[in-house]
């Protein structure tokens, strides 16, 4: 109950709430400039062996990326070699950057740090639906102008900001 909205990944919010897709959001690999690792290309054996930074800790879990990503290798009987866990995507990227790590993270997540540090992003070697980035409130502030508002807002937002999957 102290929670108005929520925005993210959530594949298994209770029936009971409220939600709305904003757009889909393809994962992509990402790591440091120069990766020894990808010079010839990334197969599904490389990958796998390459440690990977994975969103999640023991006091929280792994995020619902991370368990959709494992669900997603497992129905092919593979398995990531975890090489460090972290409390928060934001520090994958440098992470990554400084290190011969990689991660898999959202598309569109990853644009914002382009700039930022230096990475290379490439594609990964097995198919992933794009993931539905949803925005999830109660019954509650269904019908509050403030909360109507506050969403339309975000869905004109999230359409400006989409792009084509």
């Amino acid at each position: 109950g102290a929670g108005e909205l929520v925005i993210g990944f959530v594949p298994d919010a209770a029936g009971t709430l409220k939600s709305s897709t904003l757009y889909r959001d393809p994962l992509v690999g990402i790591a440091r400039k120069n990766h020894p690792g990808l010079k010839k290309g990334l197969d599904m054996e490389s990958y796998l062996a390459l440690r990977h930074v994975i969103f999640g800790s023991s006091f929280t879990g792994l995020s619902t990326l991370e368990r959709k990503l494992d669900e997603i290798l497992d129905a092919q009987d593979a398995t990531r070699s975890a090489g460090v866990r972290i409390p928060s995507a934001l520090l994958s990227p440098h992470i990554v950057a400084s290190t011969d790590m990689i991660a898999t993270l959202p598309a569109r997540f990853v644009d914002q740090f382009r700039d930022m540090v230096p990475l290379q992003v490439f594609d990964l070697p097995f198919r992933t639906p794009p993931l539905p980035v949803s925005m999830i409130w109660h019954e509650r502030t269904h019908q509050s102008g403030a909360m109507t508002w506050l969403r339309k807002a975000i869905r004109g937002v999230a359409k400006a900001y989409s792009k084509p999957d």
